[in-house]
């Protein structure tokens, strides 16, 4: 069995117009369209804080007592950034909702 040579491709010249692709089977183009649609029943929104330490906090432990705290708050690390000789902490947490944030009723 012989193997066709692949076609080499010469790049345009900047004052030619470079030709159009050739249009791909119909079959393939209805393919592509079909994307199934999930809706997520969690909104994905997010705040994010920035904790700023110092090397020197980082090496004697001071980073894991601010982890630490974060978590209890529901604040999750996403990234340590280097900040030059200093190393700033992104840290996330899901937004409350509306209803949430104001109680509808009395306070007992």
């Amino acid at each position: 069995m012989e193997e066709e040579p692949e076609p080499i491709i010469v790049p345009a010249e900047p004052d030619e117009e470079p030709e159009e692709p050739a249009e791909e089977p119909a079959a393939s183009a209805a393919t592509a369209t079909i994307v199934p649609r999930v809706d997520a029943p969690i909104e994905r929104e997010y705040e994010y804080r920035v904790d700023v330490l110092t090397v020197a906090q980082v090496l004697d432990g001071t980073i894991a007592d601010k982890l630490s705290e974060a978590s209890h708050d529901e604040w999750h690390l996403v990234d340590i950034i280097d900040a030059g000789d200093k190393k700033a902490l992104l840290l996330r947490k899901r937004k409350q909702k509306e209803a949430a944030r104001r109680p509808v009723g009395f306070a007992r």
